[in-house]
């Protein structure tokens, strides 16, 4: 029996990594898109490695660093796949980003009624300051 991992990393500006863990291994996937195409590059890793999408065991999503909109779309589709897939998501910081011998210390008392909040490096900058 094999387990697989998702590690989301939004934190750097236009960049998505990605990290699959699969049985004590790992293969680092780096995007340089826009955090809207988070769930395009998700499946095009899977598609690389033959994974399917339901192969996942859980994932892990990287909050308190980065643009506001990319630690909330990665919170919102981890959650979203968490919740489709019946598999546990939980967050971290940096510093605290999982290894092959970590990630599944990440899940241990984990289950699928748990989602995660996002936790955010400041405040939104969503379009421009108003004149008063």
């Amino acid at each position: 029996r094999y387990t697989m991992y998702l590690f989301i990393d939004p934190s750097a500006a236009d960049t998505i990594r990605l990290v699959l863990f699969l049985n004590g291994m790992s293969r680092e996937y780096v995007f340089e898109v826009r955090n809207r195409e988070l769930l395009s590059v998700i499946i095009e890793a899977l598609d690389r490695e033959r994974i399917a999408l339901t192969d996942l065991h859980g994932i892990v999503v990287l909050v308190g660093q980065g643009r506001f909109s990319s630690t909330r779309i990665a919170s919102v589709v981890g959650n979203t796949l968490s919740y489709a897939l019946h598999i546990p998501v939980v967050a971290t910081t940096l510093g605290n980003e999982p290894t092959v011998a970590t990630i599944e210390t990440f899940f241990t008392g984990s289950d699928t009624s748990y989602y995660i909040t996002p936790t955010y490096s400041g405040e939104p900058n969503i379009g421009t300051p108003s004149q008063s």
